[in-house]
């Protein structure tokens, strides 16, 4: 009896280191597994080419950067010590070139660039079959008023796509402060992204976008519309220029409040 109950208590011991390795083993697989699934996720990750190291380029590039973009900081001087220091802060996959460059080896464009500066430099590079992502307005600053006016007779983002046809491009970004656009939290409260483009893939793909950076997207539709969203810019800089800085303030677009019942949509008389 003694060495029967001897033998089970063997058994049962090896029974247990066997389970114990399978429990290891199979943590440890599961483990590679995830490892290898998050090493894809992020190699599938699109490159992005900022062009403009400004305000807008070093708001977005980090973050960018952080959720697993390579990033290509495009600029006319790539090897300055302030541009470096942003490929720095960007983390090891980011790096800077020429515009041009940047632009060649990026799946993305994102254009963080004064509007002054805009169409010149989009002549000299070939932006086909990119998704462009569109920050600009195209507005100046008048010293007779103090206000900012329409610098254009239509607005950036069309001028754009006209040097640039065959670009996916979508209008984002243009209507909140570069401090916000580095740190939502900044605004106190959910802020929304307005979006308008005539590529519907490609304008949820930057939905997508928006929302992985901590904001809100909303699809206002085609490209067309960049002159209302560049007319919200122009909104936006009133308490920035005039005042007080207490009137500052972040859009954001509520949703959920159509009527119960619909009464259809008239036009406007």
């Amino acid at each position: 009896m003694r060495t029967s109950s001897t033998r089970w208590a063997g058994l049962r011991a090896a029974l247990a280191r066997l389970i114990a390795a399978i429990v290891v083993t199979t943590g440890i697989v599961a483990l590679d597994v995830a490892s290898s699934v998050a090493h894809a996720a992020d190699s599938a990750r699109e490159s992005v080419a900022i062009l403009g190291t400004g305000r807008v380029g070093a708001a977005l590039g980090p973050r960018l950067a952080a959720l697993g973009h390579p990033v290509i900081y495009g600029s006319r001087e790539p090897q300055r010590a302030d541009v470096q220091a942003l490929v720095a802060r960007s983390g090891a996959r980011a790096s800077a070139a020429s515009i041009a460059e940047a632009v060649a080896r990026a799946d993305w464009v994102l254009i963080a660039l004064p509007w002054t500066a805009t169409e010149s430099t989009l002549r000299t590079v070939d932006l086909a079959g990119k998704l462009v992502i569109d920050p600009t307005n195209a507005l100046r600053f008048v010293p007779a008023t103090g206000y900012m006016e329409m610098a254009v007779e239509t607005s950036a983002a069309e001028r754009i796509a006209d040097l640039a046809p065959r670009a996916r491009l979508v209008k984002a970004f243009n209507t909140l402060g570069a401090h916000v656009m580095a740190d939502p939290a900044a605004a106190g409260g959910p802020v929304t992204v307005p979006l308008v483009g005539d590529d519907a893939a490609a304008k949820a793909r930057v939905g997508t976008l928006v929302r992985e950076l901590g904001f809100e997207a909303q699809d206002l539709g085609p490209l067309r519309h960049a002159r209302q969203l560049e007319g919200m810019a122009l909104l936006y800089m009133v308490p920035l220029l005039k005042g007080p800085r207490t009137d500052v303030f972040e859009y954001h677009l509520r949703r959920g409040t159509a009527p119960v019942r619909s009464q259809g949509v008239r036009p406007a008389e």
